[in-house]
């Protein structure tokens, strides 16, 4: 099955994924810029890498969740370690090194999707400024996702670090609720199954699935089973440019 699009709503299977080398001396070393041909506000994709690491300065936010594996951002002389399900945060203008001693596959979200035409021209400024931050799994806390979920949980971790993207975990099981998107929203299934109802379309997804989905998708969020996933969504916020 290839990538689907309903009306607002994309579907990127994972067996369609394709993948690129990064460019650095590794056995594995690979990244899928998967959203990105979708979207015009984030990027978004797949990296996998093993026993390596390169060193970059970005010239765009970053969220990345860690699916598999280990790795670390090294940042103004630290080593910072994460495992999987622990989430990095990190700004513009960043100066930094990824890397894994062992492996990783990581799920990442950045803004803005054209920052190599937009952001190519920016010098930046060091000022020593910490621009990471690592939230532990084991340290996120949960709220009832409420609605018709008694089930169903959140945890929009980055909404309060971020000026620009949102995002968190959500876990449901057995149960949908309608909504309308008032954002651009990526979600990777990170375990379990789900389906997104939209136009009248069930667009099933499971574990290694991406959706992206544009702003203003009326939409229902949906498991028969349960579900874990990753989201991410632009702009954080969404709700006081309502009012």
């Amino acid at each position: 099955m290839k990538n689907s699009t309903i009306g607002l709503v994309t579907l990127i299977k994972a067996q369609d994924i394709e993948f690129s080398p990064l460019g650095i001396e590794a056995e594995v070393q690979e990244i899928a810029l998967a959203v990105n041909p979708y979207s015009e506000t984030m990027g978004g994709g797949i990296c996998r890498m093993k026993e390596c690491n390169f060193d970059w300065q970005l010239r765009y936010d970053e969220i990345i969740f860690v699916q598999s594996g280990s790795m670390y951002i090294g940042h103004n002389g630290k080593k910072i370690e994460a495992a999987q399900g622990d989430i990095f945060f990190m700004k513009e203008g960043a100066k930094i090194t990824y890397g894994t001693d062992t492996e990783v596959e990581f799920f990442f979200s950045t803004y803005p999707v054209d920052w190599k035409k937009s952001k190519k021209d920016i010098v930046y400024e060091q000022t020593g400024e910490d621009l990471v931050t690592l939230i532990k799994g084991e340290q996120i806390e949960y709220s009832p996702l409420g609605i018709e979920c008694q089930n169903g949980k959140i945890a929009p971790v980055l909404n309060k670090i971020s000026t620009n993207m949102g995002g968190g975990i959500c876990r449901m099981k057995k149960c949908n609720f309608d909504w309308q998107i008032k954002y651009d929203e990526m979600i990777y299934v990170s375990k379990g199954s789900m389906y997104i109802t939209h136009h009248g379309e069930k667009i099933e997804a499971k574990q290694g699935d991406i959706y992206f989905m544009k702003n203003g998708a009326e939409i229902t969020y949906g498991t028969d089973e349960e579900v874990e996933f990753y989201f991410t969504l632009y702009p954080v916020n969404w709700r006081e440019l309502q009012k």
